[in-house]
């Protein structure tokens, strides 16, 4: 199947590894946060953390973050009319346990509404290391056909089970309108201009994922998920176990939260 697509000028996101992202439909935004742990440094063990935004095609960067990511980021789209917000790229019923080759966006792990727990979670602040808020958009098509081999293991009141294939990366196509979009820094920190034009695409690549092959069994999955959320609903907790595999690979994939049902992440603790 096809990818979706949106002709330039746009904004492509690519978002991967163990990140944290509320999205909700129909809405003008999203939120984007990098989770790390609660004691310090607040390193995820074993794992490289990275953004960076520049013009497709280009070696420069218009900016570029490691350890030293502000808390809080913006992404204001300018000028937009008032149209669909955000969307899904769901073209088929899905089934999590039989893997297709497609891009179907619910490849990602929805935390909340019912997927994993029965209503929406609560994001603690501290575990989430900084939040880019992105807003004013017209469109933003979300999709995915990066799964994991393996399928993804839990422990709920019914015992261990055996999940289903998960994204390792979502990805979002969003036009640029002729007035651009400002990409800032939060607390008066830098401010940087995308500026329209023809055949652009500029590139908002956000990454925490393993730095080696043998990186990810640094990692307790368990720990960090229930670090980042509450549910508030006794017997509603989850156990991520990790993948299911010879020796369990504790990588979680890209997490998803809340979907159309959350207001926004937290700011970043």
């Amino acid at each position: 199947m096809a990818k979706p697509d949106i002709e330039e000028p746009r904004i492509r996101f690519k978002i991967a590894g163990v990140i944290a992202l509320c999205v909700s439909e129909n809405k003008k935004g999203f939120d984007v946060g990098v989770v790390r742990t609660i004691e310090d440094p607040g390193d995820i063990p074993g794992h490289e953390l990275s953004m960076v935004v520049k013009k497709h095609g280009e070696s420069a960067s218009i900016v570029c973050y490691k350890s030293d990511i502000p808390k809080q980021l913006f992404l204001q789209v300018n000028g937009q009319p008032s149209s669909v917000g955000a969307e899904l790229f769901a073209p088929e019923l899905f089934d999590r346990k039989r893997r297709r080759e497609n891009n179907h966006f619910r490849w990602a792990l929805d935390i909340g509404n019912g997927e994993l727990h029965l209503g929406p979670v609560i994001i603690d602040p501290k575990a989430i290391r900084s939040v880019l808020h992105v807003s004013g958009i017209e469109r933003a098509m979300f999709y995915t056909d990066n799964l994991s081999t393996k399928e993804l293991e839990i422990k709920d009141k019914f015992g261990r089970r055996k999940f289903g294939a998960i994204a390792g990366a979502i990805e979002a196509l969003i036009p640029l309108p002729p007035g651009g979009a400002n990409f800032s820094e939060g607390n008066g920190g830098a401010s940087y201009l995308l500026n329209y034009a023809e055949d652009v695409t500029y590139d908002i690549i956000i990454k925490q994922v393993c730095s080696s092959d043998g990186a990810c069994s640094m990692v307790d999955p368990q720990k960090i998920y229930k670090d980042l959320f509450r549910t508030g609903i006794p017997g509603g907790e989850i156990d991520i176990l990790g993948m299911d595999s010879k020796r369990v690979t504790p990588e979680i994939g890209c997490v998803v939260v809340n979907f159309s049902a959350n207001p926004g992440l937290p700011p970043a603790g």
